[in-house]
Order: structure tokens, then sequence, then C-alpha cells
């Protein structure tokens, strides 16, 4: 009887083993040193005092080698960050690059860039150097979700929307034709004339302004060469 109620002991107490190894995953913490952690309701914005690497946010990284990537966070294993190179294949394509996958000794990210002011492509900068990374297994998944959503109105297509990091916290990103955009909610679909921008008259080419001067809504026209209401970013 012992001997059952011995082995029953040690069946449970591996269902328990096998279901935390299941419900934890490796997480990565970022402190600056001297500073203490302070947990916080959104701990996915930058900040000196604590924040961590969320799944499926797009960090604007640069390598020691150099290298730099919008790339999207997809998995954190220990002292190992697993980014995808890119956007998606199509931001990448137009590029000129491949869409790869980097997993990442974290010794090997110098800095994350984090856009301050989108117009004058103002940028401020985290340094690893400075930072203490925490890797630990939690049952928190630090996660972000990868959304649908309407971009204009009276279209039923859907754009995936993607985290990204920046100065001010998380924005959303959507992809056409290759080029990301910031998401700023719902907005009429741009018409714009139909212009060839390729006369010329005495060796003067069509400008961006001169279409401006032609398109009956500056609006439509901003949003057709920049986003809603924003710069193109990548």
């Amino acid at each position: 009887m012992r001997r059952i109620v011995g082995i029953i002991i040690v069946l449970i107490l591996a269902t328990l083993s096998s279901r935390g190894q299941i419900d934890s995953c490796w997480t990565a913490l970022l402190v600056k040193k001297g500073r203490m952690l302070t947990i916080r309701d959104k701990m996915a914005a930058a900040d000196d005092n604590g924040f961590y690497l969320y799944r499926n946010c797009i960090y604007d990284i640069k390598l020691t080698s150099g290298k730099r990537y919008n790339a999207r966070l997809i998995d954190i294993k220990k002292d190992t960050l697993k980014f995808l190179s890119s956007f998606n294949e199509s931001v990448a394509k137009k590029g000129g690059q491949s869409l790869d996958t980097l997993n990442l000794y974290y010794r090997s990210l110098e800095k994350i860039f984090l856009i301050a002011d989108r117009t004058m492509g103002y940028f401020t900068h985290i340094s690893l150097d400075n930072y203490d990374v925490t890797f630990s297994l939690d049952t928190s998944h630090y996660e972000l979700p990868i959304e649908k959503g309407n971009i204009f109105q009276d279209d039923s297509v859907q754009y995936e929307l993607v985290p990204f990091l920046t100065h001010q916290g998380l924005n959303w990103l959507f992809e056409i034709d290759g080029k990301t955009y910031y998401y700023t909610g719902v907005m009429p679909k741009p018409e714009p004339d139909v212009i060839d921008t390729g006369y010329t008259t005495k060796g003067f080419r069509l400008s961006l302004h001169s279409i401006a001067i032609l398109t009956k809504s500056k609006e439509s026209l901003w949003v057709l060469l920049h986003g809603p209401g924003i710069l193109v970013i990548c």
C-alpha cells in the first residue's frame, strides 16, 4: 500500500512540474545600472527603472557589429533573443533584403533606438552597456497581441497591426506595398487625381510639391505618400 501511495505522489509531482514548465517561459528584464526596479501597470514602455522586452513587438536595434534592424521579437530564451529581421517579407523585399531569423546573444545588442519626433526624425536610444539584463522563467509570458484592423473607411480589408516601441511608448504599425505606416485610426481612403509624374517641361520634372498643388485634397496626398498623418518609417 505504501508503495502505491509513493508512486501516486511521484506521478502528481511529475505532473505539477510538467505543468510548471509548460506555463512558464523566459523573460528579459532591463534595468538601468544603479536604479531600483519599479513595477508599473505597463512594463513594455522603456524606463530606467525597468521594462520588459515583449514578444511580437518591433524594436529598432543596433548590433555591436554595426548592423541595424527594425526587428520583430518572436521568442526569448536564456541569454538569447530571437528576432525576425524586418516587419514581414514584403518590407524586407522592398528594402532589398531577405527576411531572416536572428538568434542574438543579448550582449550582441548595442542600442535600442526610440523614435521621439517622427517629423524631424529625432531618436533617443538605450545603450545596453548601461543596463542590467536579467533572464528568468515567469508564468507571465510578456507577449503583445498582433491585432487585425480596418485602416480605411468603406473598405473591408483588414491589416495586421504590430506594436512598435517608441520614446513615447507603444505605437502600432501596418504595411502596404512593402512600406510600414503608423496606425492612428480608421480614415477616409485617399482618391488622388491621376497625374503623369513623368511629365517634363523645360527640363523640369514634376515634383511632389507640384503634385501637392495639383491635387484636390492635400490631406489625401499626405496620407497617400506618408501614411495616416505621419511619415513612412521604413
